[in-house]
């Protein structure tokens, strides 16, 4: 390939279909771009948000004061209901298979019709169990209602895998609450220790067959277009790469951080100096913001290149909430010039 960096899409684009994400991202960043999301469009705009009815409408689960299951404020975390035993709850599908299937189709008829390039992997982003939970549960609930939900996102992976041919596949894990509690600076109520974080890194990965493509998203959070907590520098993702390098249970083809708009210093890329990855994991610099373009960009570029040898480009999270269309494009933009220069 004739591109100086690559380019990846966390997976969000708040543009109006799969189709016109899938076609407009492809056309524009061409070949330096490795694998193409949907967009996740429609009630997937809202990250795990599109998980809520998997609680509110759940005859295991109430809201703290519910004369029965559903009938509480659907924003209202939820607890185990009255004489539920953990070990019999049950979620359905959870309609993240049932998306992907769909998109992929557009996708490979797409691709053998030359309208999108034929190198791409379709790829599939989705959140962790343990953010989906923590999202809709009350803190006390998490950990009884986490085994059967993850049971539930793991039958997902495994049907997209059934659906999708593997050599056509990556899937990416949206990792947020797990890497801002390792951080240990917010005042979230959830605590892992690291024990536990390693456990669910391996989990995770041990879900996504090994010749399907595999990366990790490491995540601030995004609400609003804010980060829960702004990373002091990337010391703490440096150490979350490390930890789920050795955790994970087969090799991970790359791996995502943030850089906050304002951090064109060289202090906060320093730490990636010592990141210790798989040789065949690429390492993504969520470096792109469209409010200072591509001027912006190239300045945290030339920090990062002091410090890391190698790595691609993208934005800090996903462009799926705070972005209008002519912003996305003017991104897309943005991304080409700075992976050509």
């Amino acid at each position: 390939m004739s591109t100086k960096r690559h380019i990846h899409l966390v997976g969000s684009m708040n543009l109006p279909s799969s189709e016109e994400a899938m076609t407009s991202a492809s056309t524009v960043m061409g070949e330096a771009l490795l694998r193409l999301p949907d967009g996740e469009p429609g009630p997937r705009r809202g990250w795990v948000f599109y998980q809520r009815s998997m609680f509110t409408h759940n005859r295991f689960l109430d809201a703290p004061g519910d004369a029965g299951p559903g009938r509480a404020d659907v924003l209202a975390p939820r607890v185990l209901r009255a004489g539920v035993n953990p070990k019999d709850i049950e979620f359905p599908e959870l309609g993240y298979a049932r998306e992907a299937r769909n998109s992929y189709q557009w996708f490979a008829q797409a691709r053998r019709e030359g309208r999108i390039p034929a190198h791409l992997r379709f790829q599939v982003s989705l959140p962790t169990p343990y953010v989906c939970l923590v999202a809709a549960l009350d803190p006390q609930a998490v950990a009884q209602v986490e085994p059967a939900y993850e049971t539930a996102m793991f039958r997902e992976v495994a049907r997209i895998c059934d659906d999708i041919p593997h050599e056509d596949l990556a899937i990416q894990w949206d990792i947020c609450i797990e890497m801002v509690i390792y951080d240990g600076r917010s005042s979230l109520p959830w605590r892992l220790n690291e024990s536990e974080q390693r456990a669910r890194l391996h989990r995770l990965t041990a879900a996504v067959p090994r010749d399907v493509h595999l990366g990790l998203h490491l995540c601030y959070g995004d609400y609003d277009g804010k980060h829960i907590v702004e990373p002091e520098d990337g010391t703490k993702l440096t150490e979350f790469a490390n930890l789920a390098t050795a955790a994970s249970a087969r090799p991970l083809q790359w791996i995502h951080v943030p850089v906050p708009i304002a951090r064109k210093d060289t202090a906060y890329f320093a730490p990636f100096a010592n990141l210790r990855l798989h040789a065949e994991t690429e390492f993504f610099l969520g470096l792109v913001h469209h409010a200072d373009g591509i001027e912006g960009t190239k300045a945290r570029i030339q920090a990062a290149e002091k410090y890391i040898p190698k790595f691609g480009i993208a934005t800090e999270c996903g462009i799926g909430r705070m972005h209008t269309t002519n912003e996305i494009r003017e991104l897309f933009q943005i991304h080409k010039h700075a992976s050509n220069d």
